[in-house]
């Protein structure tokens, strides 16, 4: 099993940001927004054996490449952990592949398309878990 958490900044300018989303905090809807957030860390908890983080503020292309590279190595034997990743980790770390011109391996794409109610999942959301698939709302 292995547990991964994205952190993010905005990734493009606030004033944008405000004209865009027509919100009092332009830069939460900037750095939530899976095509416009920025990767600044990725980490990871496998089992128990192994914590691993990478981070850059400025290097975000490194931080997506190093983290991919990582899921290529431990997803075909292990299933994935998030909260929230399927409607936000995974999607952004889609988007800045994409912005980078990086590889996403077959496993990592599965993850990201696989059917959110599979009765087999090797991606557990905790998300969808804890709210029955939206059904409850967090108060969080």
């Amino acid at each position: 099993m292995i547990v991964m958490d994205i952190e993010t900044i905005p990734g493009i300018p606030l004033e944008l940001a405000a004209e865009m989303s027509g919100e009092e905090e332009p830069g939460k809807y900037a750095a939530l927004t899976p095509p416009l957030a920025k990767i600044v860390c990725v980490g990871f908890k496998w089992g128990n054996r192994e914590l691993r983080s990478y981070s850059s503020a400025s290097d975000e292309c490194l931080v997506v490449q190093k983290s991919l590279e990582y899921l290529n190595d431990k997803l075909p034997h292990n299933a994935l952990v998030t909260f929230n990743g399927r409607r936000f980790d995974l999607p952004v770390l889609m988007a800045a592949a994409m912005r980078h011109n990086l590889t996403i391996s077959v496993d990592i794409f599965l993850l990201m398309t696989e059917y959110r109610y599979a009765k087999n999942p090797r991606h557990v959301d905790l998300w969808d878990v804890l709210t029955n698939y939206g059904a409850a709302k967090l108060g969080i």
